[in-house]
Order: C-alpha cells, then sequence, then structure tokens
C-alpha cells in the first residue's frame, strides 16, 4: 500500500485499524505494537474505564438500565445479560457508550498529532460488525486458526462452548 505523505489522512500521523474477531489475538498483537513503541489506542479499555466506579457512562447506563449498577459502577454481566438479547436495548446502549469512546479515540488522536508521533493504532474489535467509519490508512485485521480461537475464548471467565 502506498502511504506517501499527499495520501494520508490524519496530518503526517500513520493511523492503523486494527481489529478481529474474539480471541483472535488482538491483544497480543497490540501488545507487540506497544513493545515497539507504537501508540495503541483499545476502545475496549476504555469501555472498562468509562463503566468504572467515578466513569462518564455510570450515569448514562443507569439511567437507562438501572439494575446494571453495583457499587457505583456497572456490572457489565448484568448488562449484558439485558442488552445482547436485544437488538433495541443493545442500540440504546451503543449510543450511549459509542460518542463517549469516540471523544476519547479523537483526543487519543489529537494528543501524538501533537506530539508528530509517526504511527499510532487503533484497536477497534467491532470495527467492521458496527459499520463505523474511522478514518484510518489501514486495516490489519487480526486472524487465527480456529482451534487457537477455540482454545483462547474458553480460558476466558465465563465462557463456555
Amino acid at each position: 500500500m502506498n502511504m506517501s505523505n499527499s495520501t494520508l489522512l490524519s496530518d503526517s500521523v500513520i493511523v492503523v485499524v486494527l481489529t478481529g474477531s474474539i480471541a483472535m489475538g488482538k491483544s497480543t498483537t497490540a501488545g507487540m505494537l506497544n513493545r515497539r513503541k507504537i501508540p495503541v489506542f483499545d476502545a475496549d479499555r476504555e469501555v472498562h474505564k468509562l463503566f468504572s466506579k467515578g466513569g462518564a457512562a455510570v450515569e448514562l447506563v443507569e439511567k437507562y438500565f438501572p439494575s446494571t449498577i453495583a457499587e457505583d459502577k456497572v456490572d457489565r454481566a448484568a448488562l449484558g445479560q439485558i442488552v445482547f438479547n436485544d437488538p433495541h436495548r443493545l442500540s440504546i446502549l451503543e449510543s450511549l457508550i459509542h460518542p463517549l469512546v469516540d471523544t476519547e479515540r479523537k483526543r487519543f488522536l489529537e494528543s501524538h498529532r501533537r506530539k508528530k508521533t509517526s504511527i499510532v493504532v487503533l484497536d477497534i474489535p467491532l470495527f467492521y460488525e458496527t459499520k463505523k467509519r474511522y478514518k484510518s490508512d489501514a486495516v490489519c485485521v487480526v486472524s487465527a486458526p480456529k482451534f487457537l480461537q477455540k482454545k483462547r475464548a474458553l480460558r476466558r471467565p465465563g465462557m463456555t462452548r
């Protein structure tokens, strides 16, 4: 891919989206990039911050899903039980959370533009699923063999076949 300065979307900062399905190795890949001093914006980590005590999403989630708040933070398991089998409720949650994550992503990008960082990575697990239009210079899709994906997924808390 040709990424000359005239084609870059982000003022000389190369922006790469990192994506892939569950348990494919996105976190491992992001870790490798971090070790090479490439800044990575982790959308999932940002959601965890938003849902934690004092997080910007707690009051919003409480307004629409009051039973999911425990100890001044969002109980992700309780929230998941409500939204993941109800497309309407999931779309409500996404309409609350995505703008907050987008704000943090924009702050991350602006900070690195000011620092004149040459390349940054946006770890966006649901990049294609959400049909979100992120401006980027490249997309990196992480993949793993099915047996390894299954092994990794089943190591996660609460995961079953």
